[in-house]
């Protein structure tokens, strides 16, 4: 700490009066300052300090090679400097940000263009190969079943085998291959908006997939599900999908509890489809939503890899999004919203 100093040294014996000290506040200077006040030849120093945006930003030092008194008004003029060069450090900072943001803002705009481009390059591309794959897949599963069928008696039983192996790998592929061209028309086709009625069309799907399972225990639990404007072919394939998902992911579950609902939420319509199943590592939920992307094997869980990228194609389609939780052995929920929109008619 500084040493102590009295109030009125006897050095300010020589003024004709003495200065005041109205508004002062008490406090020392370190050593080190008053060394260097010493090796400058400086008596006396008033500091301004600059605080911009409650940040200390920097000082103003002006100083005097004699004792010199400041007046209150001045004071409190040097402080009303202070504040203000404070705030136009802060307008000119501000400024220099809107400038950065600008620019960003102007690179995306420009950058638009090239990714629909990209974009739209990329799909025809995907919608091209897949046409040219269909032809090839659909030979390959003609001859595999005449062949199947012309030669029964001649093959042996692991040529069977062989042979029901290719006839399953075509069949695998082309589902794939129809797959990829219906999500490659997600994106393009125009919306059919209608109201949508959410709790019928949970109900049909439901029914629609169970036949395609075996017998199992399935608790459903379904709420009320509210009437949206949107294209309901569409909004029946995200269902589909995220039931099926529901289904598939609680193979071994008894009972599997399958619930879907409403979420409260004000800006949007929320709807969730939880599930009781093997569920996920959060850690790898940015994989969910990607084509040919998988969290587990293959051979432990079938799918083409492209279901829940449908979900989240579609949803974008409407302006909304798709979000999951979930923990290894604790089962999945799958959110979606749209937006509250009225029907033109």
């Amino acid at each position: 700490l500084a040493a102590p100093v009295g109030l009125l040294p006897p050095a300010f014996s020589g003024f004709a009066r003495k200065p005041g000290l109205d508004g002062a506040a008490l406090c020392g200077i370190t050593p080190d300052i008053a060394q260097w006040m010493d090796s400058v030849g400086c008596r006396s120093a008033l500091v301004l300090t600059i605080v911009v945006q409650d940040k200390f930003w920097g000082l103003i030092l002006c100083r005097h090679q004699s004792l010199h008194p400041v007046s209150m008004s001045m004071r409190a003029g040097c402080e009303l400097i202070g504040r203000l060069v404070a705030l136009q450090i802060e307008a000119l900072e501000r400024q220099s940000q809107l400038r950065a943001s600008l620019r960003q803002t102007e690179l995306l705009v420009a950058s638009i263009p090239a990714l629909q481009a990209s974009n739209q390059a990329l799909e025809a591309f995907s919608h091209s190969v897949s046409h040219e794959l269909r032809t090839p897949l659909r030979h390959i599963l003609g001859y595999a079943e005449l062949l199947a069928e012309d030669q029964t008696g001649a093959l042996a039983d692991r040529g069977k085998q062989f042979l029901e192996n290719i006839r399953k790998s075509a069949q695998s592929a082309s589902t794939i291959v129809e797959t990829l061209l219906l999500f490659s028309r997600i994106g393009r086709a125009a919306l059919n908006y209608a109201d949508v009625n959410l709790q019928a069309l949970v109900e049909l799907g439901r029914t629609e997939i169970m036949s395609g399972f075996e017998p199992r225990h399935v608790q459903w639990r379904i709420t009320a599900l509210p009437v949206v404007v949107a294209d309901p072919a569409l909004m029946r394939m995200v269902f589909r999908n995220l039931l099926s998902n529901a289904l598939k992911y609680t193979r071994g579950r008894d009972p599997a509890i399958i619930e879907i609902g409403l979420q409260a939420d004000h800006d949007d319509i929320v709807i969730f489809v939880r599930d009781n199943g093997v569920g996920f590592d959060m850690q790898y939920s940015d994989k969910l939503f990607g084509v040919f992307q998988r969290l587990h094997r293959v051979e432990e869980f079938e799918g083409t890899g492209i279901g829940l990228a449908s979900v989240r194609r579609i949803i974008e389609h409407h302006d909304g999004r798709v979000w999951a939780h979930g923990a290894p052995d604790q089962g999945a929920t799958f959110c979606f919203s749209l937006p509250r929109r009225v029907h033109s008619g």
